[in-house]
């Protein structure tokens, strides 16, 4: 059985894995902008707020968070005859600096893909 749509079809799909490229920009470093200095991501979509919500995904995972903790433990022992009081006192405290919502991300560039 032949099917002859089946030839003009492949050939259509792969014309369009060569066609469909990233921009040339895509992926390389802006240079008013070095990372060193600023959270920089990219993001690809359907529409700008599309691309905008996956740049702002990537600036996200490159935010860091830490955590510390300190725990001091006193003990202390008061004897007297045959008597004997132990006393024990803890503190315990966690320093964390967490903040998942980022403001002030804007687009530098938007550049739509013809």
């Amino acid at each position: 059985m032949r099917v002859p749509f089946l030839y003009p079809l492949l050939a259509i799909l792969f014309f369009q894995t060569l066609i469909s490229k990233p921009p040339r920009w895509y992926g390389k470093p802006l240079n008013k902008y070095p990372i060193s200095d600023f959270f920089v991501g990219e993001g690809t979509g359907f529409d700008c707020s599309e691309a905008l919500l996956y740049a702002q995904e990537v600036i996200v995972s490159q935010i860091r968070v830490t955590i510390k903790s300190e725990l001091n433990i006193y003990t202390s022992q008061v004897s007297s005859g045959d008597k004997a009081e132990v006393e024990e006192i803890f503190e315990f405290a966690i320093n964390s600096v967490v903040d998942e919502t980022v403001n002030g991300i804007s687009a530098v560039k938007k550049k739509k893909r013809k």
